[in-house]
This record gives structure tokens, sequence and C-alpha cells, in this order.
């Protein structure tokens, strides 16, 4: 049965709370990427101290890589809760290194691939005239829709060949209603706004709560987001 709006996003919000367990796994991969951003930089730290430029580049380009594979795990495991949401199930996923590694290597070239053109449309179209801008815009609005949609496709396939057939991708934003992918796509920005204001707020009393608050809840936000646009496509 299709399902509405409001049945999404409280099934989306009720999802990672339902799972808490295995919500950790992936709060673990989140603290190990951020782990891996801040090392490098100690490292270069010391490195200038004892004037070793050398273990200052091998610690950046280790830490750079080890980020890369982090974040692309992390984007293939988002898109497993995707594909959890679209076959409306209930448990988070287990992690499948190789294949959540090479389905983010896949979701980076989608991404690429549907908002680099626009993007470069839209830059070309500023220098000629302010009105062509709105344009681009609107253009850009559309790709971002299609990407969400070749997200879905890419989820409930594993094939980049599938996701990137843009017609398809297109056609998917209408039979689902372009007016509720608009409003889920709003929610979540609001709610991101919101988190990342209230978060700024705690920092200016206590840094670590102010940025655990941010941290934790855009985690949560994160697996919200993954679990309604799965929901929302589950509806064709």
């Amino acid at each position: 049965s299709s399902m509405e709006i409001g049945e999404i996003l409280i099934d989306a919000f009720k999802y990672p709370l339902e799972n808490i367990k295995a919500m950790g796994i992936y709060l673990i991969l989140v603290i190990a990427t951020a782990m891996v951003m801040v090392i490098p930089g100690i490292v270069i730290g010391i490195g200038s101290k004892q004037d070793s430029f050398p273990l200052s580049i091998i610690a950046c380009i280790f830490g750079f890589i080890i980020l890369m594979i982090l974040l692309l795990l992390l984007e293939g495991y988002l898109l497993d809760v995707v594909k959890t949401g679209i076959n409306r199930g209930n448990k988070l996923p287990e992690i499948d290194f190789k294949r959540q590694f090479l389905n983010g290597i896949k979701l980076l070239a989608l991404a690429i691939i549907y908002m680099g053109a626009p993007i470069i449309l839209l830059a070309c179209l500023a220098t000629l005239n302010k009105i062509l801008i709105w344009i681009g815009i609107l253009i850009i609005i559309l790709a971002l829709l299609a990407f969400l949609m070749a997200q879905c496709r890419l989820a409930i396939t594993d094939s980049i060949t599938e996701a990137l057939i843009f017609e398809e991708s297109v056609n998917d934003i209408f039979k689902i209603g372009f007016f509720k992918l608009i409003v889920l796509l709003i929610v979540f920005a609001v709610i991101g706004y919101a988190i990342y204001i209230i978060g700024n707020l705690l920092q200016q009393n206590s840094q670590i709560i102010g940025i655990l608050f941010i941290s934790i809840l855009s985690i949560y936000l994160g697996l919200t987001q993954a679990r309604g646009y799965g929901l929302l496509y589950s509806n064709i």
C-alpha cells in the first residue's frame, strides 16, 4: 500500500531509535572517520616540531586514503538503509565492507555525473545573465531530485548502469510525486539547520557538548533521511 508523507516521517524518525544496538555500529564507523580526520593533523604537528617533513607527508597521504575508504563505506552503508526502506524492512543493515565500499564508489560517481554538469551550467549562465541564473537553479533542483531517485535505483539494484538512466530517474520523480519529494527534502533540511543552530548555541557554553550534540543528531538524521527516501521510493 502507498505511504503518505506523515506515515513516512513517523516511520523514518522511529527507525534509528528501534535499532539502537545496530545504530552503534554506524556510530563507531563515524567516530573512526572523525579520528582519521584528526590524527594526520596531530602527526603533522609532531613532524613539524621534529623537522620531519617526510613524516608529515606520509601521514597526510595515509590519512586521506583511510578517510576516503571510511567515507565511501559510510555512504555504501546508508545506501543499504535506503534499500531496507524500499523493501520496508525494520532492521538496520549489517556491515558488508566490500559491497558497501564499492557501492560508495558508485554513489560518488553518480553524484559527479548527475550534479557536475548542472553546477558547471549554472556557473556559465551566471556569467551571461542574472535572469538565466534562475533557470540554472531550477535545473540543479531537478538534477538533485533525479540524483535522489538514481540513488534509490542504485540501492535496490546495486547497478550503476540502471542508476545512470537519467530519463528513468526523472520519471521516478513524477511517479512518486514531485510535491512529496520536495516536502521530504524541506523537512530534513529544516531539521538539519535546527540541529546546526542549537549545536552552535550549546558550543558557546561547552565546546564538547555542542560538538557531541551536532555529531549524534547528524548521525541520527542521516539514518532517518536514508530511511525516508527508501520508504518514499517503495511507493513505486
